[in-house]
């Protein structure tokens, strides 16, 4: 007795059908195009890594709820990754002193966090990474801004839909430290104001009190983080004046509410949500020069983001956004009009894939010709070509075009001419 559950994926990981891998595929060409369009190379590594590589700073929140963890046959323990960046590190400090800075390397990658699955969530997703290490750091924080908004450009996601919400943890800390939290109670007072836009006020400043505030500590807080004035980060300053002269202010906005819950962010962090639905984030990044140390390399800035395919194509869905995919390649199917002919429509699909145009070859010998017309509307191959014994005897093949009904009769030399155009 079958067991119908076996057919089911677990619980948050999904099944790529050819329409499904068909939108990843070509979400990730896009985001390709842009990253090659300057100058980035694609690299990949390993969905197991040692459990002490992400605990070393990916967050407890991250590493100790949401990673999924296992130990081998030696009784290593190892996680599945829940993000890619500290593999990218690692690979970066393996081979250090080798490689030729500044470094444009980008990769894609499966993922999978214990989260509970919902609209815009899986447990199982895919990334898209990308860094720049090494270089100047406003002009390496603005190019990485600026892939960005060129990778929401790619796939028709304007101004209009999406914003970055830009900050500055080096700021932060500075204004922080003016009005005397530092140390523990900046750890604490961050997490806090990462959290400030699920809670309502009474609930942010009831948590600031619990964490020992003094009420004129909580005033000077919320005012500095309703602030929207640049001058007093220089560094701010400088990258906002870079991201106009690229010419992507409009997607872009100074705020400081924006924190990274990620404990290896060292500079600037951004966030991009969408405009049209709440609060909701997109994608983030930011700067983490002491990460590559942390894996035994040596102290190197860098700076970049990750993007998961969940919520960007359920973004585009909703907007309407989403292009028309056809996931189906094949353009024409050589029928087999009989047994003895079979090796007549052999001969005619080799030539047309040795032309490049993507041929089925009817896998049943004694199949009527109506059934393998049938068989090609329902999967809407354009093009179906038959050889019977007509055909082969003048040295012609028949050409239906499934699309109009109309059939032609042409030259193997002339056949493909006749399907593209």
């Amino acid at each position: 007795m079958s067991d119908k559950s076996l057919s089911q994926p677990i619980r948050g990981a999904r099944d790529f059908y050819p329409e499904d891998l068909a939108v990843r595929n070509w979400l990730f060409d896009k985001w390709r195009d842009v990253a090659k369009s300057f100058g980035y190379e694609e690299i990949d590594g390993p969905v197991l890594e040692s459990f002490d590589l992400f605990a070393a700073k990916s967050g407890d929140e991250l590493v100790n709820q949401q990673m999924y963890m296992l130990e081998d046959k030696d009784g290593r323990k190892l996680g599945v990754r829940p993000e890619l960046t500290p593999t990218y590190s690692r690979m970066v400090a393996k081979r250090q002193n080798e490689l030729i800075y500044p470094l444009r390397w980008t990769m894609f990658g499966n993922t999978w966090r214990y989260e509970k699955p919902q609209t815009g969530r899986s447990r199982d997703f895919w990334q898209w990474e990308l860094n720049l290490v090494g270089g100047e750091e406003s002009t390496a924080d603005a190019e990485v801004l600026v892939i960005a908004a060129k990778a929401m450009e790619a796939i028709g996601l304007t101004p209009e839909d999406v914003v970055f919400r830009i900050n500055d943890r080096r700021f932060m800390q500075e204004s922080l430290t003016e009005i005397g939290i530092s140390g523990l109670l900046y750890d604490q007072t961050t997490k806090l104001i990462d959290r400030r836009e699920k809670i309502s006020q009474d609930e942010f400043n009831s948590g600031l009190q619990n964490i020992s505030l003094t009420n004129d500590q909580i005033g000077q807080l919320n005012s500095f983080l309703q602030a929207s004035d640049l001058e007093k980060s220089p560094k701010l300053k400088e990258l906002f004046l870079l991201l106009d002269r690229y010419g992507i202010l409009p997607y872009c906005r100074f705020d400081p509410l924006i924190i990274r819950g990620i404990t290896y962010y060292t500079g600037t962090v951004f966030e991009c949500f969408d405009k049209n639905q709440g609060l909701r984030s997109v994608f983030g990044g930011g700067r983490f020069d002491d990460l590559v140390k942390t894996f035994g390399g040596g102290k190197i800035p860098a700076v970049g983001f990750a993007a998961g395919d969940v919520v960007i194509i359920e973004l585009l869905r909703r907007l309407d956004k989403l292009p028309k995919l056809t996931p189906l390649p094949t353009r024409v199917l050589a029928t087999v009009f009989s047994p003895d002919l079979f090796s007549d429509s052999l001969s005619l699909s080799l030539s047309l894939r040795s032309q490049g145009i993507p041929t089925e070859l009817y896998p049943e010998l004694s199949a009527k010709l109506d059934k393998q017309l049938k068989y090609a509307s329902r999967k809407g191959i354009p093009y179906v070509a038959i050889l019977g014994p007509e055909e082969v005897e003048k040295k012609l093949v028949t050409i239906k075009n499934m699309q109009t009904g109309e059939q032609k009769q042409t030259t193997m030399e002339g056949l493909k001419a006749l399907i593209e155009n």
